[in-house]
């Protein structure tokens, strides 16, 4: 009796245990933008200088097109001013994958 009554609590969870999962990969970026964000908020796309309202629209481009962007904010100081943080999160809401660049020179 108790076997049974172990088999029939048992057998339940293995199955759920045994469930296949599948594990998606990332979908391959099509095309990384090159963004240099000053301290004061000038926006710089594969160095041409954009308005906020231009990256947006770029962000939204990228995104559609399976776009990223790789990122530079400045080396001096690890904290975003207010303007590059109003720039980063225009990618952030459209949701464009993002690599950070360390040194201005890995826009190049």
């Amino acid at each position: 009796m108790r076997i049974t009554h172990l088999l029939v609590c048992t057998i339940p969870l293995f199955m759920l245990g045994c469930k296949k999962q599948t594990t998606t990969q990332p979908n391959a970026v099509s095309e990384w933008d090159k963004v240099r964000i000053s301290d004061s908020g000038e926006i710089f796309v594969n160095k041409r200088q954009v308005s906020l309202t231009e990256f947006a629209a770029e962000c939204q481009r990228l995104k559609q097109v399976g776009g990223g962007a790789v990122v530079y904010t400045s080396e001096g100081s690890h904290i975003p001013s207010p303007a590059q943080f109003e720039a980063v999160h225009k990618l952030v809401e459209s949701g464009v994958p993002m690599k950070a660049a360390l040194k201005e020179s890995e826009l190049d």
